[in-house]
């Protein structure tokens, strides 16, 4: 359900960029600069699907950072390439009065169409589309248990607001869901950072 509401709000965003993009073609509000690069750090949130075994706990939250490469095609439209590794997780299961454990760290590699609503001279919305290609590595499986470890590439979708200070640096908060790691993990993300633009 969620991922639904992610895409479709992704999708209405990148909407109204086409029709702004052509009406405002001449309209620059921050500068003209091709590429750009950008970090940012926040939290994340797993989603487990259950397991056979009965789960005594686990973290279901992370401490995520982010570091991607952009080019602008437009001052609409830019394709971006970035890394993200969403935290380490570990949940702990019983099965037969035998607990074990399993810890996974999360990362990935993305790549996406991003389009921008300008709102000003500072103030900006993004829509963010694309494919990420999501890998949970751990350690050996509990006997009876279900692994979390996996890779799968999935398609994410993000929105996000930035504020432009000058000389081409920029504020961003972003929420991006970058969909499922392994046939038990899903994961989101929301991050606050600085990105460059040159």
């Amino acid at each position: 359900m969620k991922s639904r509401i992610s895409l479709s709000v992704a999708a209405a965003l990148l909407s109204l960029l086409a029709l702004q993009s052509t009406h405002a073609a001449g309209q620059r509000t921050f500068e003209d600069r091709d590429d750009y690069i950008g970090f940012s750090a926040g939290a994340s949130v797993l989603a487990i699907s259950s397991p056979s075994a009965t789960v005594v706990s686990d973290s279901t939250s992370g401490r995520p950072f982010k570091a991607y490469y952009g080019f602008r095609l437009s001052e609409n439209w830019a394709i971006e390439a970035g890394y993200a590794h969403l935290g380490r997780y570990t949940e702990r299961t019983r099965q037969a009065n035998v607990t074990s454990e399993q810890t996974v760290n999360t990362k990935l590699f993305y790549g996406a169409a991003v389009g921008t609503l300008n709102l000003g001279e500072h103030f900006a919305l993004h829509g963010r589309l694309g494919v990420a290609n999501n890998r949970a590595r751990g350690g050996t499986v509990p006997a009876g248990a279900q692994g979390l470890a996996g890779s799968k590439t999935s398609l994410m979708a993000g929105i996000g607001a930035e504020y432009r200070f000058h000389n081409g640096l920029s504020l961003h908060l972003d929420a991006d869901r970058f969909g499922n790691f392994s046939p038990r993990l899903a994961a989101a993300a929301v991050t606050l950072g600085l990105r460059y633009s040159y």
